[in-house]
C-alpha cells in the first residue's frame, strides 16, 4: 500500500477510515515489530506514512530529515516520500492545539499536568508551550513528579492532559488518576480516541469537569498528515464532518428497556437495515451457558445471572459499530450503564406495561411483579438514555422511529 499507520497493535485504529473519508482509498495498517523498522524505510515502498506508539521517536532515526518542529518536539508521527527522500513531521501538536480548542479551555497562565512520558507527551508539552501555560509538570512512573506525589504536589493542576495508553480498547476500565483529587481542575484531555469515552473522561464529567476524549486530536492531526502526503489543503470544515461520520458509525445502539418490549426484534431490524452486527446481551449469556435464563435463576439464582451480565455488557460494550440489546435488568447496576455509556447511543423501547409479555420471565411473571420492577426501573431508563422510543405493534416501524431519532441528532450536528 502506498499510504498507511505503522505501529506494533493497530486493530483499534480507525486512521484508513479516517483518511478514506478524505479521499485517499490507498491508506491502511501496516504492523510491524521494532526488528522491522529498519528494513521497512530503507526500501521505502511508500508514498507516506503515519507513526503511532511505540515508534514515534524510534522513527527518526531512518529519516533524511526532519521539519525543525518536530525536531524540537523529539518524535514524528508523520513521514513523507519526496522522490525517495524521507522527511519527518509532527502532525500530533496541530491535532492537540485543535483538541484544546473544539474542547473550549482555555490553557494560557493555568497550572497543567501531562500524564506520562512518551512521544505524545513531548507533543503535548511543545503544545502547551505554544500557547503559553504557567505552568507544566510531566507525570511518569518513577521521575521526580509522579504518581505516588501527583495529589499532594499538584492537586491544585487546572488542566490535566492524559497521553498514557491507559484506558484504551480492551482495557477499558483502566485510568490514570482520579479527577476528583484535583480541587481546581476546570477541564481534562484524553489523547485515547477508543473508547469514545474513556473512564477517565466519564469520571471528570461525572465530577462536573469539561472533559473530551482524543478522536478530535485523531482526525485534526490526520488532516494535516494528508495534506503534506498530496500537497493540497483540505476544507476548512473536513474535520468536524469527519468526526460526525466517525460518532455515528463507531459508536453502538444499544436498546434498554423493559422485558418484553421488542428489543431483540427491534435490534436485529436496525442490524440488518444499517448492516451492523447484532448481541442480546440475553442470548449471549444463554450461548455462554448452555442453559436457559430461566434456568439459570432457578439453578444458582439472580446474583449469578446478573454477574454473567455484567461481564457479558462489559465485553460487548468495547465493540465499535454494533447493535446490542440489553436484558431488561441490566441498567440497574452502575457498573453496566458507565460500560455502555463509554462507546455507545443508548434508546429506550418505551412500551405500556399492559402490552408486556410475562411468559418465561423470571422476574415479571405477572402484572403486579411487572408493575414493581416498571416503577424501579423506568427512571433509570430515562436516565441512561439518549433517545426514548415509543413501541409501535409493528417491529418495522419500531425500528424506523429508532434510526429517525438517531438521525434527527445527525442532522441537527451537521
Amino acid at each position: 500500500m502506498k499510504y498507511g499507520v505503522i505501529g506494533k497493535t493497530l486493530k483499534h485504529s480507525y486512521s484508513p477510515q479516517i483518511h478514506k473519508l478524505f479521499g485517499n482509498s490507498e491508506y491502511g495498517l501496516i504492523e510491524l515489530d521494532e526488528n522491522a523498522l529498519g528494513e521497512f524505510f530503507r526500501k521505502r515502498e511508500f508514498a507516506g506514512v503515519n507513526v503511532t506508539v511505540p515508534y514515534k521517536q524510534t522513527v527518526m532515526q531512518y529519516l533524511d530529515s526532519i521539519d525543525p518542529a518536530a525536531q524540537a518536539i523529539g518524535c514524528v508521527n508523520t513521514v513523507v516520500n519526496r522522490n525517495g527522500h524521507l522527511t519527518g513531521y509532527n502532525t500530533d501538536i496541530d491535532g492537540l492545539t485543535a483538541l484544546i480548542a473544539h474542547a473550549g479551555l482555555e490553557v494560557c497562565g493555568k497550572n497543567v499536568l501531562v500524564l506520562g512520558s512518551g512521544g505524545t507527551s513531548k507533543t503535548a508539552v511543545a503544545a502547551l508551550t505554544r500557547l503559553k501555560a504557567a505552568n507544566i509538570a510531566v507525570i511518569s512512573r518513577s521521575g521526580e513528579d509522579n504518581y505516588e506525589n501527583i495529589y499532594s504536589k499538584h492537586s491544585d493542576a487546572e488542566i490535566i492532559i492524559n497521553t498514557t495508553p491507559l484506558g484504551m480498547y480492551p482495557n477499558t476500565d483502566t485510568f490514570a488518576v482520579e479527577p476528583s483529587g484535583f480541587h481546581k481542575l476546570e477541564g481534562l484531555i484524553d489523547v485515547v480516541y477508543n473508547p469514545h469515552r474513556t473512564e477517565l473522561v466519564l469520571r471528570s464529567l461525572e465530577s462536573g469537569i469539561r472533559s473530551e476524549g482524543g478522536l478530535y486530536m485523531l482526525v485534526s492531526q490526520a488532516r494535516k498528515a494528508h495534506e503534506l502526503f498530496f500537497d493540497c489543503e483540505l476544507p476548512e470544515d473536513a474535520v468536524d464532518r469527519t468526526v460526525k461520520t466517525l460518532e455515528n458509525e463507531m459508536q453502538n445502539i444499544v436498546l434498554i428497556g423493559m422485558p418484553g418490549s421488542g428489543k431483540s426484534t427491534v435490534g436485529k431490524l436496525i442490524a440488518d437495515k444499517l448492516s451492523r452486527s447484532f448481541y442480546d446481551t440475553d442470548a449471549e449469556i444463554e450461548n455462554q451457558e448452555g442453559i436457559s435464563i430461566s434456568e439459570i435463576f432457578a439453578q444458582h439464582g439472580e446474583q449469578y445471572f446478573r454477574d454473567l451480565e455484567t461481564r457479558t455488557v462489559k465485553e460487548l460494550s468495547k465493540l465499535s459499530g454494533a447493535v446490542i440489546a440489553c436484558g431488561g435488568g441490566t441498567p440497574m447496576r452502575p457498573e453496566n450503564r458507565r460500560a455502555v455509556s463509554r462507546n455507545s447511543r443508548t434508546v429506550y423501547l418505551k412500551r405500556d406495561i399492559s402490552e408486556l409479555e410475562t411468559v418465561g420471565r423470571p422476574l415479571s411473571s405477572s402484572q403486579n411483579a411487572l408493575k414493581e420492577i416498571f416503577i424501579k426501573r423506568e427512571p433509570v431508563y430515562k436516565a441512561m438514555c439518549n433517545y426514548a422510543v415509543n413501541v409501535s405493534d409493528d417491529p418495522d416501524v419500531t425500528a424506523e422511529r429508532v434510526m429517525s431519532a438517531i438521525n434527527e441528532e445527525k442532522n441537527s450536528d451537521k
